[in-house]
């Protein structure tokens, strides 16, 4: 009987989706202080409903990373290099001092979180949790 040994998860792993987990509830804070008016969300449906999706798909990735699925890794970078350009804007270009500061404080964890998530232990165990769960192969 084969028994399936848990594969501990390496402390920078352990740092770095931590300080990932950080950069999205900030990004979150910020999306509900400054960028939405909850108002206007509650009277555009529409508004919303994308604003609840995209939340809930930023945390399905957060989870899928927690539990070391290395597609999740990837996506969530791409995602946030994705929107750099929305980093420097609500860094250099805020003219209110807290939202650019919250802003600043945000990139630099998810920065932080992800060096931490590409070293090479993490790296490890992120390739032997996506061994575990392959299927098993065929034999002919």
């Amino acid at each position: 009987m084969d028994v399936e040994e848990k594969v501990l998860k390496p402390n920078n792993a352990t740092l770095g989706i931590t300080l990932v987990a950080i950069s999205v509830i900030i990004g979150f804070v910020w999306s509900l202080l400054f960028k939405a008016n909850i108002e206007m969300m509650l009277i555009n449906g529409k508004l919303m409903f994308s604003f609840i999706v995209f939340e809930a798909i930023y945390v399905g990735v957060f989870l899928a990373i927690y539990f070391g699925e290395n597609w999740a890794r990837i996506l969530f970078i791409v995602l946030q290099l994705s929107v750099l350009d929305s980093y420097y804007k609500r860094i250099f270009l805020e003219p209110e001092l807290y939202p650019a500061l919250l802003s600043a404080m945000q990139f630099l964890l998810f920065f932080i979180g992800i060096i931490y998530l590409l070293t090479p232990t993490a790296n490890a165990w992120f390739k032997e949790n996506s061994k575990r769960r392959a299927p098993p192969k065929k034999k002919p």
